[in-house]
């Protein structure tokens, strides 16, 4: 695929060296051609010499790339430009931080919605009022009982937001969570992966991920960045593929999470016999 016919981006843009790799030393840009696609390169560790790019990684096109330019120079905000291509705005702003804005197309541009503040209080209390009525029915549920207390033991519940997460190193664990996941209302395709790997660690970061695609159907441009240990382990390594992180952002799954499991804490134990 050709590169772009306005040539590539230019001084105090995304091309500039924004780091060095870890293995050789050399600059790593911000962002960066790979096979006729803009990728992202900000959480590389690695250049593609060392460690080429996995297939699949989300990006920009050539033509993409193209129109977001012509539309800045109309003169669209970098909201519109990003609402058009479907990408979002910090994009947008990498990619044309160059140009000059020679139109007032702006002023054509559709008006935002007005902000409504008490949204996100009526979901939550519309997500409470459905994890309470759904309770009797998933009480009985043994596979999501067994997920509520692997949540309440392994999860993430101090992380601010919408987000929940969740670690282990069991495949199996791993499915049964994006499994849970999918019940309280999360699509597939919005559920991410990240690897946290020991130092040294024992495989590559694209093995590592490799491996975690195949065992939990997870495809590789649905991965985050891989995260290595700072110190360095003396002892053996008992996780030769790293410690999985499953994560989603739900603002509606995350509130009949947090619902479910104070019911779950709620419930009377029965004495021994």
């Amino acid at each position: 695929m050709p590169q772009p016919t306005t040539g590539p981006i230019r001084t105090g843009t995304p091309q500039d060296p924004h780091h060095t790799c870890d293995g050789c030393g050399g600059p790593i840009p911000a962002f960066q051609w790979v096979d006729g696609t803009l990728r992202d390169m900000r959480r590389r560790v690695n250049c593609v010499d060392c460690v080429p790019l996995l297939p699949g990684g989300k990006g920009m096109s050539v033509e993409d790339f193209e129109r977001a330019r012509k539309m800045r120079l109309e003169g669209h905000s970098l909201q519109y430009i990003g609402d058009v291509l479907g990408k979002h705005r910090t994009w947008i702003g990498h990619v044309v931080s160059d140009v000059p804005i020679i139109g007032n197309a702006k002023d054509d541009e559709p008006k935002l919605p007005p902000r409504d503040d008490g949204k996100r209080g009526r979901l939550y209390a519309e997500a409470n009022r459905k994890a309470v009525e759904e309770w009797p029915e998933a009480r009985e549920d043994p596979l999501v009982m067994m997920c509520i207390g692997f949540y309440i033991s392994e999860g993430d519940k101090l992380k601010p937001g919408n987000t929940m997460r969740v670690a282990n190193s069991d495949p199996e664990f791993q499915r049964k969570m994006i499994w849970f996941f999918q019940r309280l209302g999360v699509d597939r395709d919005d559920i991410r992966v990240a690897i946290h790997l020991p130092n040294p660690p024992p495989v590559s970061a694209d093995d590592a991920m490799r491996y975690w695609s195949n065992e939990l159907g997870v495809p590789l441009d649905h991965f985050n960045r891989t995260h290595v240990q700072k110190s360095v382990r003396t002892r053996p390594i008992r996780y030769p593929n790293g410690v999985c992180y499953v994560m989603a952002c739900d603002v509606f799954a995350k509130k009949r999470l947090e619902t479910w499991m104070r019911l779950a804490l709620e419930i009377t134990p029965r004495p021994p016999a």
